[in-house]
Order: structure tokens, then C-alpha cells, then sequence
């Protein structure tokens, strides 16, 4: 794959000006080629990365630690992108997914939002998986922020209108509320009805 790479420098540059992660995997889940942004992505030069397994390449935290290969954990069979990668494979068909993958990242575990879009193609005799994932981490951050008066705490929506905080919820994010009181209002409540005129 790489001497392909090699032989093709405009394909290369054209992979390596793309914002999207690029990964090419082999039948194992083995790296056998990412662009620039992916190597951004796993803060590892793409040389370091050809040959690794997905998971140790992206940092992944089930397969970091003594002992512990990508594709061996119990944590494996669940992996979002794993699943993508390989039913890929198995079916001939592209996949598009959503994945929540925990990575370490500045010695710190975080949790990256990928957009994965796998396609499968073959060279020679050899098949392989195209992965184009794109971190949405930072859109989800920002779109999860709702707008809210400080004073009547109605939500501001897309079209500038505003609703009712229960209202909100019930119609965009099919969440009921129930009414209670907390501890702190009710002595509140209970001061001023003892404070009021009988």
C-alpha cells in the first residue's frame, strides 16, 4: 500500500489535505495507511502507526496497559468501530456510523464522538477497509448548550422562539418531568406560609 502511496504523489497530497481522518485497514484490523489528519488524531507520525492495530493506534483505553491487545478485550466485541470495520469486511458494503470511543489523550480518558463511514475495496488479491472518520466531539459540546432566560427559564430554540423548560424537553428530547420540591424550597415555602397573615 505505501509504495502505491509512493508511486501516486498526488494522491497522497490530495488524502493528506483532508480535515476527515483517513484510515486503510487490512483484513486484521491492522493500519496500513493514514493521512496527515489521522496522524494528528493519534498524535503519532502515520509511520508509527502502519501496522497497529486500530485501537492501539487510536488510543483507544481497553487496549492500553499490560497485557492488553485491541481485538482481545472484553471491551472488543462491543467497539463501535470495530463492529464497522470488520462487518465491512464481511459484507462488501460500506457502513456509516456513529461511535463513542474512550481514548487517552494528554495522559487524560476522554470520550471522542466519531462519525465513521467505512468502504470496502480491493487491490490485487488483497481486500481492505477505507475508514473516513471525522471527531465530532466539539459540535456535539456546543449543540448539547441550550440557550435558557436567566430569569423565566424558558429555552430559546433554532427559530428564536422561546418555551416552557418542560415544554422543550417533552417535544425535542421526549423527556417528562415530574413536579416535586426540593428540601431547600420547601422550608422556604413553609417559612413564608407560617410568616403570613392567618
Amino acid at each position: 500500500m505505501d509504495s502505491i502511496l509512493k508511486t501516486l504523489p498526488f494522491l497522497t497530497d490530495l488524502l493528506d489535505a483532508l480535515s476527515s481522518y483517513i484510515f486503510v485497514f487490512d483484513k486484521d484490523v491492522r493500519i496500513v495507511y493514514c493521512n496527515q489528519s489521522a496522524s494528528h488524531f493519534t498524535d503519532k507520525d502515520s509511520k508509527v502507526n502502519f501496522q497497529k492495530l486500530c485501537g492501539e493506534a487510536l488510543n483507544c483505553v481497553n487496549s492500553q496497559g499490560d497485557g492488553l491487545v485491541c481485538g482481545q478485550t472484553p471491551f472488543c466485541e462491543e467497539c463501535v468501530l470495530r463492529k464497522c470495520i470488520t462487518t465491512t469486511f464481511d459484507g462488501k458494503k460500506s457502513k456509516h456510523v456513529k461511535a463513542n470511543l474512550k481514548v487517552i489523550r494528554d495522559e487524560l480518558v476522554s470520550e471522542a464522538i466519531l462519525d465513521v463511514s467505512t468502504l470496502p475495496f480491493n487491490h490485487g488479491d488483497k481486500c481492505y477497509v477505507v475508514a473516513i472518520i471525522d471527531d465530532t466531539s466539539e459540535i456535539n459540546e456546543l449543540r448539547s448548550l441550550l440557550p435558557i432566560c436567566a430569569w423565566c427559564k424558558k429555552i430559546r430554540d433554532d427559530q428564536d422562539y422561546w418555551h416552557r423548560l418542560e415544554d422543550y424537553l417533552k417535544d425535542n428530547m421526549n423527556v417528562g418531568l415530574s413536579h416535586g420540591i426540593c428540601p431547600e424550597c420547601k422550608a422556604k415555602v413553609q417559612a413564608k406560609i407560617k410568616k403570613a397573615p392567618s
